[in-house]
């Protein structure tokens, strides 16, 4: 269980990390690197975690939760390259 424990703390960690450079670190020059990095080691963190605790509806909602909050830029971006593709931006 100890193991579990760890891998929850550095999802939570990872998910408030890229929360945080979303909001602040926009003026650097890596800075879409770093979220890129970070919503990467966010769903590698998420699956083991899934993995770990099987896919039960509180482990998954907590994941997918995290995932949410935390990557929120990513789902923003998809979201409006999608809206763009289907309707088009303003006529």
């Amino acid at each position: 269980m100890r193991a579990n424990i760890g891998t929850w703390v550095g999802f939570i960690l990872v998910s408030v990390a890229s929360l945080v450079a979303y909001k602040t670190a926009w003026g650097a020059s890596f800075y879409w690197l770093l979220l890129g990095c970070l919503a990467v080691s966010a769903v590698v963190m998420g699956l083991v975690i899934l993995r770990q605790t099987g896919v039960k509806p509180w482990s998954l909602a907590v994941v997918v939760g995290g995932l949410l909050i935390g990557q929120w830029w990513l789902i923003k971006f998809l979201l409006i390259v999608a809206f763009g593709k289907l309707r088009g931006f303003a006529p």
